[in-house]
């Protein structure tokens, strides 16, 4: 039965959605939301890092609250540029993965590295992180995204990260 599958995916969190919604619901007194509004998520190349998606994320940044220096663009480029590794037994690429809405917005960011260790050879372990692996430097690590659409933006990055890098051993 269809809805049984359904539920069962939903359940293992394994449910791919093609439209994404966040609605606001109450529950608990609590404002939660679930996954309803339209977002697409997509990867982009490390000339993103100093391209015009760093005034649109800086923006983002700042309508973030409590604003904390680890969810700006300046932090996360410097991030990257000062801790990722390109040696023979560990290799970090960017993985960043930018949200939209259906305007074109930017809803949320996901700074993440894709790792091989080790870096060449036909057994290696591929692990797909935020970016803040060293807990001495980076206090706060994941998704850049307003409170009240973390919820369809995570689904929206699973999505893609799913579709970007079906053979990861580790997300």
């Amino acid at each position: 039965d269809h809805a049984a599958v359904q539920n069962t995916l939903n359940c293992q969190g394994l449910l791919m959605m093609t439209e994404l919604q966040a609605t606001q619901v109450e529950e608990s007194g609590l404002p939660l939301f679930s996954a309803n509004l339209p977002f697409r998520a997509e990867r982009v190349g490390e000339s993103a890092l100093e391209g015009p998606l760093l005034a649109e994320w800086d923006a983002l940044h700042d309508r973030i609250s409590p604003n904390v220096p680890f969810t700006s663009p300046n932090w996360n480029a410097l991030w990257w540029k000062h801790h990722r590794s390109n040696r023979l037994f560990k290799r970090d690429e960017l993985c960043l993965i930018v949200v939209r809405d259906t305007q074109n917005a930017l809803i949320a960011v996901a700074p993440m590295m894709s790792t091989h260790r080790p870096s060449i050879g036909p057994l290696r372990l591929h692990t797909l992180r935020y970016f803040g692996a060293d807990p001495n430097v980076t206090e706060l690590r994941g998704l850049v995204c307003e409170p009240e659409n973390e919820v369809a933006a995570i689904e929206a990055v699973l999505k893609c990260l799913k579709r970007e890098y079906p053979h990861a051993d580790w997300i």
